[in-house]
């Protein structure tokens, strides 16, 4: 709205400053909270988006099988690289946090099937200690 209008806009995100939890409480509230909106936010994004992100993933997780082949290991370590680079402007994320990335992929792929299964069938899920109705 403000760059609309021609009035400019800064951003300063506060480096080493300021920092915050999305989810202070922890695992649970993280899961609970993406559970609440994952499969709406996919399924409001278009049939193609959503094939582009499934092919996406579906290539990130068939990388871990080039952790079992050492002439092969390299593909995993380029894959781990590109987790890196990708996600070093989203957050404040280590060098290992891309070599692990299967359990962070892993995690996000129970997060979204859970959340298919409470909007679509069970069509309530638990957030912040209470049930919510899902439409």
């Amino acid at each position: 709205m403000y760059i609309k209008d021609g009035i400019p806009v800064k951003n300063y995100l506060g480096g080493d400053i300021i920092k915050f939890r999305m989810y202070p409480e922890g695992l649970k509230q993280l899961f609970e909270g993406f559970t609440k909106n994952m499969s709406a936010g996919a399924i409001t994004g278009g049939v193609f988006t959503l094939l582009i992100a499934f092919l996406w993933m579906a290539g990130m997780y068939s990388s871990v099988v080039y952790l079992f082949s050492v002439k092969e290991l390299w593909k995993y370590f380029a894959f781990a690289s590109l987790v890196f680079i990708l996600s070093n402007s989203t957050g404040d994320y280590r060098w290992y946090d891309a070599i692990f990335y299967p359990l962070h992929f892993f995690f996000f792929f129970i997060v979204f099937m859970s959340s298919i299964y409470k909007t679509v069938f069970v069509r309530k899920i638990k957030w912040r200690g209470r049930e919510v109705s899902v439409r």
